[in-house]
């Protein structure tokens, strides 16, 4: 079983797999104002605009489709790809009394729950909600949360966690069957279109790679 400072994991015959591990949590906030600084600090510009039609209909020598689940065929995205569905997800915040610095993912059967520090909160979770578009807090789900993190993680970790609720937050994966679309194609005037998307909820994991193939294909799009 789990137990906080400690090395070593207590592994009974109940349990299936249990690890250990160092890795960068990223603070999504501090992450985007990070890139966005990247941006600008190369002379770039973010600008907010609704794009109605497909990607072609903007006017650059290098399109990259990042649209994530704007690219689903529901919402008549740039690609309408069949491929592309939303797999929702709901999360609950809570103050970060206890200064918790590790994260903890914990399965036991068909219950799971996890908990991920971002600086003075906490993000308890979670689900995955395949095909889900409603974007709405729903109240079951938040006390099914707070039932599976109790019964799952470290008591320290969910004490008196729902006097220390301070948000909640519902997202849409965009999820992929199959693969991610990392892929150009060059059109008939001799733009290149690179899709990137389709990442799921790994996308902060895969950012980087993803980046370095949309730049390579960009520059050599037919390799």
């Amino acid at each position: 079983k789990y137990t906080p400072g400690l090395t070593q994991y207590m592994i009974d015959q109940d349990d299936f797999l249990a690890y250990q591990f160092e890795a960068p949590i990223v603070q999504v906030d501090l992450f985007l104002g990070h890139l966005r600084r990247l941006i600008e600090g190369m002379g770039g510009a973010l600008v907010e605009r609704k794009v109605a039609g497909p990607i072609e209909s903007l006017e650059a020598d290098v399109l990259v489709n990042c649209a994530g689940i704007g690219n689903a065929v529901e919402v008549e995205g740039l690609e309408s790809d069949a491929r592309m569905r939303p797999v929702r997800g709901q999360i609950v915040h809570c103050e970060n009394r206890a200064n918790i610095t590790e994260a903890v993912t914990i399965g036991a059967g068909a219950e799971s729950a996890y908990m991920i520090p971002r600086g003075d909160v906490v993000v308890y979770g979670g689900t995955s909600d395949d095909g889900q578009w409603d974007l709405s807090v729903n109240e079951d789900t938040v006390e099914d949360i707070i039932r599976r993190c109790k019964k799952l993680l470290p008591e320290e970790y969910t004490q008196g966690m729902e006097d220390r609720i301070v948000g909640h937050w519902v997202g849409l994966r965009p999820y992929r069957e199959e693969m991610v679309s990392v892929e150009a194609k060059t059109l008939e005037d001799g733009r290149v279109v690179v899709n990137n998307y389709g990442h799921g909820g790994s996308g902060f994991t895969l950012c980087w790679g993803c980046a370095d193939e949309v730049v390579r294909m960009a520059q050599a799009p037919g390799t």
